[in-house]
């Protein structure tokens, strides 16, 4: 296994781990690229995640690189010109890096949370990326999301209760405080924008393997919302949906670790291998 640590992009600013398969490298195979895991400052992914999804794809003949955006982690602050969505430039450079170093023009890109949302969008930049892998990614609420949301509060005697208790509360003046931070808010596009740039990357036969967990029950609660909600939408056969009901945002229970990495390295090699 050849793994080792990099630099690249402005004045060397950019780091990241690259891993090579050894003697069985799959020709003209695109590349993996992990980017930092949601609000994550480091490449090894939240719960090293990331270090066993890169590892794991390599032992199959997939290079993969994982790396810090500009400010994150190890990598430097890089100044927006104000103009670029900085995240996808970032990933462009570090493709226009792995081009010219190994001769390939074709990538996968992986993230969780603000990660998918980052490899998004940048395969909606760049046709370069014919495969995204998306973990806790883009989620519109639909009628069902609703009646699966309140349908199991309002048949529960403990929530009934506890809203009754805080109504009581509030009449009497005290304080209910939030156990919810605020340091980070996640914002998507417009559904229509949304609907326009999936529809592009399935014309364009991009492979998208969207993966949600119960850990987001906020906007995304049963398989096949994200089917449901762009039905409207010609996927063909290039959307898998996963739902991993008892799985953490943050996957840091051992087991939904496992299930995901193995998901991922099937998929990668029935669409590219």
């Amino acid at each position: 296994m050849s793994e080792k640590a990099i630099s690249f992009g402005f004045n060397n600013g950019f780091m990241g781990v690259i891993s090579e398969p050894e003697g069985n490298a799959i020709i003209d195979a695109p590349i993996m690229i992990i980017l930092n895991t949601g609000i994550g400052h480091k490449a090894g992914g939240s719960f090293r995640i990331s270090v066993d999804i890169a590892r794991s794809v390599q032992k199959e003949g997939f290079t993969c690189l994982r790396f810090d955006l500009s400010g994150l982690g190890d990598s430097k602050m890089r100044i927006s010109n104000g103009k670029e969505d900085l995240p996808v430039t970032d990933v462009i450079i570090a493709m226009d890096y792995l081009c010219e170093k190994y001769g390939t023009s074709k990538f996968v890109l992986m993230g969780l949370c603000s990660g998918s949302d980052n490899s998004h969008r940048t395969a909606v930049a760049d046709d370069r990326v014919i495969g995204t892998i998306n973990l806790d990614g883009y989620g519109y609420r639909n009628n069902k999301y609703y009646i699966n949301h309140y349908g199991k509060r309002l048949s529960s005697l403990k929530y009934i209760n506890q809203k009754l208790k805080n109504k009581l509360r509030k009449k009497e003046n005290v304080k209910i405080e939030s156990n919810q931070a605020d340091a980070y808010v996640r914002k998507f596009p417009p559904f229509e924008q949304s609907r326009t740039e999936f529809s592009a990357l399935s014309h364009r036969n991009v492979k998208m393997l969207y993966m949600f967990t119960g850990g987001v029950g906020d906007y995304y609660n049963y398989k096949n919302q994200f089917r449901d909600v762009f039905n409207m939408v010609d996927f063909k056969n290039n959307l898998e949906l996963e739902y991993y009901i008892h799985a953490n945002h943050s996957f840091s229970w051992v087991y939904s670790r496992q299930r995901i990495v193995n998901k991922i390295l099937n998929w990668m090699v029935l669409q590219f291998k």
